[in-house]
């Protein structure tokens, strides 16, 4: 660490300004101009390591490309004493997550939004230029006031921005380089990357403003990590109940499982927010301010845990503030606790009381186009009866349903029923692409955003009978499936 009076590259330091993974921001006095910069100083024990020098030195070629109001400027770079640095424009003030700390009552909806709409404009500059930020947080928002005009917005740290058109990573070990609490989900699960991750980002940082939570929350960074690939985005109208329900709307879109259906662009989503502020947004059919929300659990068998924790160092970001915690994910493993194998259907029915009258659905989902619920009564849905559930009635032989259709289309049509008294679980079948690990990643969030429990069940085995229904089907069900079933009803 430099002491005040140190020297670096000219500049004299008068103070620390921050710290980071990375190595420590200073407030130093330009060597020839009467001004003062923020010089950042990667730390010694990096300086020798050729993928840390590089992620370094890409910080400030592709920063100092970029020129607009709302993003700090790059001003130099270069090595002092076997020491790499970056100067950078100092901005006078605060970030906005010390503001939430200091001052949470000053974060008001109209001051919330007006930070991530000058931010938003930051990056779709930075998308346009083919650039991506990758950490987007209030962290990176600097709030500097000004007499008599409204304050100031920068977004800084492109310190892990990344070209669009970069496929090369700068790290053997795969590092992954974001704040857990704003990640996306295709961040954390190491797919690919592109603008709308850090949309997601963004609307992140905006529920964090606006309610003072993050949209996850956790004690340790997985649970946090299961929450943005398998949770529904969580409703800012549970915790500021004077938000129209719209704004829960525009947030579920920008905090989508799957990027293609998240907002194109920053302006989109601050546009759509702005106007459901307003009262002139979309609000979802039948809901009303005034209507509770239902809880939304995820049931995933399997373990899609192992596929986020793989991942190497992670910067794990946790609010404290402490509130009622967003709805968990669950997850069911391949075993569960040790329980006697019932050896017939109605043994498995006779031990399991909490099965009967409880309305259920099975469904298959083999890509965005081509998903359909089972008719009742076929072997797999009496299996299902046999145990004592009530099949869901829109979907007796005898009814008309239609088979492969869109995710979207089966979510509607599910949608009516997802209610306390109506569909309570739907077992999905997965054997799509990205299918495997039990998890929802790669789903529609239409589908995650159901009222019912949504059990996933990628099985190989139980997927083959459920399709090819044989005499042995009901042993494999009553081994593969029963257990699953067991652990998520209640």
């Amino acid at each position: 660490m430099a002491v005040p009076g140190t020297v670096i590259a000219g500049y004299r330091v008068e103070r620390m300004l921050g710290e980071g993974g990375m190595g420590a921001v200073y407030l130093a006095a330009h060597p020839t101009l009467p001004r003062r910069d923020a010089v950042k100083v990667l730390s010694r024990r990096f300086t020798d390591d050729r993928e840390f020098r590089a992620r370094f030195e890409r910080e400030a070629n592709l920063a100092a490309g970029l020129d607009h109001p709302n993003i700090v400027a790059v001003y130099n770079r270069g090595e002092d004493q076997g020491r790499l640095w970056i100067a950078m424009q100092y901005v006078s003030g605060a970030d906005a997550a010390r503001m939430m700390s200091d001052d949470p009552a000053s974060m008001t909806p109209h001051r919330a939004l007006r930070i991530v709409s000058e931010v938003g404009k930051a990056l779709d500059y930075a998308h346009r230029s083919g650039l991506l930020h990758r950490d987007v947080k209030p962290a990176n928002f600097l709030l500097s006031p000004r007499s008599g005009e409204e304050e100031r917005v920068l977004l800084t740290d492109f310190g892990i921005a990344k070209a669009m058109s970069d496929t090369e990573e700068l790290t053997q070990d795969g590092d992954l380089l974001a704040t857990v609490a704003y990640a996306s989900p295709e961040q954390l699960l190491g797919g690919p990357v592109n603008h709308r991750a850090d949309i997601y980002s963004l609307a992140c940082s905006f529920f964090r403003l606006l309610t003072g939570r993050n949209p996850f929350i956790g004690t340790v960074p997985t649970v946090v990590m299961m929450g943005h690939v398998n949770e529904p985005p969580p409703r800012a109208t549970d915790i500021r109940r004077d938000l129209p329900p719209a704004v829960d709307d525009v947030l579920a879109r920008a905090m989508a499982k799957l990027p293609d259906e998240r907002f194109g662009t920053c302006r989109e989503f601050t546009d759509a927010l702005r106007a459901a502020m307003a009262g002139t947004g979309p609000t979802a059919a039948g809901r009303t301010s005034a209507q509770p929300r239902p809880r939304w659990p995820i049931a995933v068998a399997g373990s899609a845990l192992a596929a986020v924790v793989a991942f190497g160092a992670i910067v794990w970001s946790q609010p404290s503030s402490t509130g009622a915690a967003t709805p968990q994910a669950s997850t069911v493993g391949s075993t569960t606790t040790a329980a006697p194998k019932p050896t017939s259907l109605a043994q498995a029915k006779a031990d399991n009381p909490q099965f009967f009258g409880r309305q259920i659905a099975l469904a298959e989902y083999a890509s965005y186009d081509r998903s359909a619920v089972h008719m009742h009564p076929s072997g797999p849905t009496q299996f299902l009866t046999g145990l004592g559930f009530r099949y869901d009635p829109r979907y007796a032989n005898d009814t008309a349903a239609e088979r492969d259709k869109a995710v979207t289309d089966l979510a509607r049509e599910l949608e009516p029923m997802g209610t306390p008294d109506g569909l309570e679980f739907l077992v999905l079948l997965r054997s799509d692409a990205k299918a495997g690990g039990g998890g929802m990643a790669g789903i529609s969030s239409s589908l995650i955003r159901l009222h019912s429990t949504i059990i996933v069940v990628d099985d190989p085995a139980v997927i083959e009978v459920v399709r090819n229904w044989s005499p042995g089907g009901e042993a494999v069900l009553l081994d593969k499936l029963l257990p699953v079933l067991r652990r998520e009803v209640k």
